[in-house]
């Protein structure tokens, strides 16, 4: 008797609506890396963070009479749960960049921001990655000559930030329905790197999170670790036309940043006089949010003709909800988290790649 390999393959392709599979991803015997959304693109992620697990739901039967013994219950539905860490950025779509399109990411990670409510906009600087609708997407995902094939997905990420390392993001899937092929056959291909209308998830090193110019509140204050997550909330409604009986519908949205972040003798009170200590504590109690503005850049912005490795966040209008104490060598660091506000339709947060 031997043991298996875990060989881990996953590729995603966008749905011409929510009901409709994608066929050429559920059929897909390889993972492409080209500029067609619909095709199966290949994932690059981090084996050892793939989560996929699945829960069954069935019927509540009688006990046997005079008992409290259980009878068996019948199947209703099986409910996936998929999630998986990728690199924050590994290059864009071409390596010398001059016109509009060209800072775009690879066909992979657009398809990525798309499933969770990411469409980017292009010029001839950089592309601006804006919220707006879901993307459904279908993924399949393979367990040696096991795979199974998730529809109707759409995504949370949670970016994840410590400065002098490579920046990942952590993708939550949620899917409508799933299909299981006991007897498909592993990937006999996957590419990760198209030619430059596609771009590569490997073409160009992981930027490292160093010379972020981040600045909270107008003041360019570093922290020492962060993460910036996107929930769109949902929750599952019975529906009589859904191939499981349930779907999720988004009720929500939701953009926190929670980052340490080191005091600076620059910052002021309420009143303008220095006190670093308790600036932010001012910002916690202050319903004004236009003065807390939340920015920095992960990466190198490399200009025209050198490849795209540099994302820029921004979040315009940052409230304050919760300030904490850090212990750090006798350094004043304040834990702080709070959510993305406007008073414009989609416009909480943008990401620039450049």
């Amino acid at each position: 008797m031997a043991k298996i390999n875990d060989d881990l393959a996953i590729v995603v392709g966008s749905q011409s609506d929510r009901d409709t599979v994608n066929t050429t991803v559920r059929d897909a015997t390889a993972g492409v890396a080209n500029d067609t959304l619909t095709d199966a693109q290949s994932v690059l992620f981090d084996e050892d963070s793939l989560s996929l697990s699945f829960d069954r739901t069935e019927s509540t039967e009688p006990v046997v009479s005079g008992s409290f013994t259980k009878r068996a219950g019948y199947l209703q539905r099986i409910q996936p749960a998929f999630s998986f860490t990728t690199n924050a950025m590994g290059g864009a779509r071409d390596a010398t960049p001059s016109g509009s399109g060209d800072w775009d990411l690879s066909t992979a990670q657009e398809l990525l921001y798309l499933g969770a409510g990411l469409t980017g906009t292009s010029d001839t600087s950089d592309t601006d990655y804006a919220l707006g609708n879901l993307t459904y997407l279908t993924f399949k995902v393979w367990r040696g000559s096991h795979s199974w094939t998730l529809p109707g997905c759409f995504l949370d990420p949670t970016w994840n930030f410590t400065p002098g390392e490579k920046a990942t993001i952590s993708w939550t899937v949620l899917c409508d329905d799933i299909t299981f092929d006991a007897s498909d056959t592993f990937p006999t291909s996957l590419v990760y790197d198209g030619s430059s209308p596609a771009g590569g998830q490997q073409t160009a090193a992981p930027p490292v999170l160093k010379g972020a110019g981040s600045e909270i509140a107008g003041l360019t204050r570093g922290f020492q670790s962060g993460t910036l997550s996107l929930s769109n909330q949902s929750e599952s409604y019975p529906d009589s036309n859904a191939t499981n009986g349930v779907v999720f519908e988004q009720t929500g949205r939701e953009i926190r940043f929670q980052g340490d972040w080191y005091a600076d003798s620059t910052q002021t009170d309420a009143t303008g006089d220095p006190d670093a200590t308790t600036a932010d504590f001012y910002n916690l109690e202050s319903d004004v949010t236009s003065s807390t503005t939340l920015s920095f850049t992960l990466g190198t912005v490399s200009g025209a003709s050198t490849r795209p490795t540099a994302l820029s966040f921004s979040i315009p209008n940052y409230r304050y909800t919760a300030q904490s104490r850090v212990d750090s060598a006798g350094k004043v660091v304040w834990g702080l988290d709070g959510y993305a506000t406007s008073t414009t339709s989609n416009a909480e947060m943008s990401i620039t790649a450049k």
